[in-house]
């Protein structure tokens, strides 16, 4: 990358770091200005969020762009709960608010009861403490299940459900939640984190008798720059359109 080249990436991060801040900070002070019982989780959710946006920028700074895909492919997960957590709400009543709150304490429960598949085929002599986190997990599930809550969908069938509901056009408007941000990006990104076979072939190549390495990916880091900025504008605009409602 030529110096002309590396000065332009670095102001553009420098550009986008802010632009993610601002974002987040007038998105977190109208959900502060008048809190409801999910307020406190959505706060959560926001800063956890912007915690993402910010380390993908961070690590490409870094010339770390593998791992960077690795924190967009989470980002862009939550970017899917959310939108299937405010799916039809579009104007702030208290209804809406329990509705909110249900939809994240059902995605709760998908988290606890996928942990409780992957802890049951642990071995028991090599996790001693298998029954007891497993006694913990049924016991958060039974309560769950008390108070008539359901598991959310896994991620395909989120999108899919977002499809049904029309809610997309967000990234490209000719696209939906199944073809695009699960199948091209969601699962796109998913290669950085599970390092298949073609992600391998990235960093080595044989030439001749010599095989060649790399440290790092090919990829264009604006690209990332440009989803990390499009996923976090549209996570925003989510909240502070829906928070910008009068309470009725």
């Amino acid at each position: 990358m030529s110096h002309r080249a590396n000065d332009t990436l670095s102001k553009n991060l420098d550009d986008a770091e802010d632009s993610v801040l601002k974002w987040y900070q007038e998105t977190l002070e109208i959900v502060q200005k008048k809190p409801r019982p999910s307020s406190q989780i959505i706060m959560g959710e926001l800063l956890v969020a912007r915690k993402h946006a910010l380390a993908v920028l961070t690590l490409i700074k870094a010339k770390h762009l593998l791992s960077a895909q690795v924190i967009l492919r989470v980002l862009f997960e939550l970017y899917i709960k959310l939108h299937w957590v405010m799916c039809g709400l579009e104007s702030r009543t208290e209804e809406n608010d329990k509705e909110i709150h249900l939809k994240l304490q059902q995605l709760d429960k998908r988290r606890v009861w996928d942990d409780r598949k992957l802890v049951r085929d642990l071995d028991k002599n090599r996790f001693p403490k298998k029954d007891e986190t497993l006694e913990q997990l049924n016991g958060q599930i039974a309560e769950y299940e008390k108070r008539k809550i359901n598991k959310s969908p896994d991620i395909a069938s989120i999108c899919k459900k977002l499809d049904e509901l029309g809610v997309y056009k967000t990234l490209n408007d000719k696209e939906t939640w199944v073809g695009m941000i699960y199948a091209e990006l969601y699962r796109h990104y998913s290669r950085a984190v599970h390092s298949d076979l073609g992600l391998v072939r990235k960093f080595v190549q044989q030439e001749g008798n010599k095989i060649l390495w790399y440290e790092d990916i090919n990829d264009d880091p604006e690209q990332l720059i440009e989803y990390t900025l499009t996923l976090t504008a549209d996570i925003n605009k989510l909240f502070q359109n829906y928070y910008k409602q009068k309470n009725s």
